[in-house]
């Protein structure tokens, strides 16, 4: 078995070293995107874009239930005027 020479060593340590470094970095950065996603106490971005998805579901019914509405005043429109027109 083959001793390490000290710059062998002092070369491990600093690599070592580089990549703690590059860790603490990525788990700044996924604690960041994390809290912007989830929010910190303030709505997080899911958060808001439930809401949005859901305001856009309440104008889709809405949308639908006024279309059907007014196809069913048109039906009866045409059906009174063409009575009329007997």
């Amino acid at each position: 078995m083959q001793l390490l020479q000290p710059e062998q060593v002092q070369q491990i340590v600093s690599d070592d070293t580089q990549f703690k470094m590059h860790v603490m970095e990525s788990l700044g950065r996924l604690e960041a995107n994390m809290t912007s996603l989830c929010g910190n106490g303030q709505p997080g971005r899911v958060s808001k874009l439930e809401a949005k998805v859901d305001k856009l579901e309440w104008y889709c019914a809405a949308a639908i239930g006024g279309g059907m509405f007014g196809s069913y005043l048109l039906s009866w429109a045409w059906k009174i005027g063409s009575a009329m027109l007997r």
